[in-house]
């Protein structure tokens, strides 16, 4: 995650869908808390220009009901020029009780390693975590040291503690979008050793992304009530997320 993609289309995506899964829209109990780990990169990456997928606010008829509290308080803090990762978590989209951890992803090993214990340590307590690498789950290809993804030894690390854990991936052109999903279920459910395959949801608007959420067994029932209703809500119908992401790949 980087501070120029604040509040654009996909950033409405991406707090959806945690709002959805905290019960904090729809309003539903019991709250599960959040804490988030925004991946930020040590140095920017990537054009400024990425992040003016911004269209959506003047969109309210396709895009306002799916959680119009939401719709508002992005538009706000756009208009208020605060474009920034501290002015999303002062707002209280994503609930008052959410936790964040934004240390910058260092590349060298020791000192991502320290990094990683001290971002577990700074959701401790949370039921949900969600994970915001800039490019997502790091392929073969992005070596050991990217600071732009997370390696599933981290996501393991959140799992391992008990979390919800939910991760932010940016599908590529590697094969088409299903496949790699398909894929990344597979190797996830392998490598973290899971009872049961992630949820995977895809995301429409913008880049095309993916949201894999694995849930802790003590939030398994209300994770896989929310993603139903998530499933018929305005989100699906007006197809930002489509009609088959909100089931367990298969």
């Amino acid at each position: 995650m980087q501070h120029h993609f604040v509040g654009d289309v996909g950033d409405f995506g991406k707090y959806g869908l945690l709002r959805a899964l905290t019960g904090e829209w729809p309003a539903s109990g019991p709250r599960l808390t959040l804490g988030v780990v925004w991946y930020l990169p040590s140095g920017a990456v990537g054009y400024a220009a990425d992040g003016q997928k911004l269209s959506y606010l003047s969109q309210p008829d396709r895009f306002k009901s799916c959680d119009p509290a939401l719709y508002d308080a992005l538009g706000q803090l756009l208009d208020g020029g605060d474009r920034s990762l501290g002015a999303v978590e002062a707002s209280g989209i994503l609930g008052d009780s959410a936790v964040f951890f934004d240390g910058p992803v260092p590349q060298d090993p020791w000192s991502r390693e320290r990094w990683l214990q001290e971002a577990v340590r700074a959701v401790r307590g949370r039921d949900i975590v969600f994970l915001d690498p800039d490019k997502g789950l790091a392929p073969p290809s992005a070596g050991t040291s990217s600071t732009e993804h997370a390696y599933l030894h981290e996501v393991e690390a959140f799992a391992r503690s008990g979390h919800t854990v939910v991760v932010y991936h940016h599908l590529g052109r590697t094969a088409t979008h299903p496949i790699q999903m398909r894929g990344w279920a597979e190797r996830l459910t392998y490598e973290l050793r899971l009872d049961a395959e992630p949820y995977v949801l895809w995301y429409r608007r913008g880049t095309a992304r993916t949201y894999f959420v694995i849930p802790a067994t003590a939030h398994a029932e209300a994770i896989g009530e929310r993603l139903h209703r998530f499933g018929h809500s305005r989100w699906f119908e007006r197809r930002h997320f489509t009609e088959a992401e909100v089931v367990r790949a298969r």
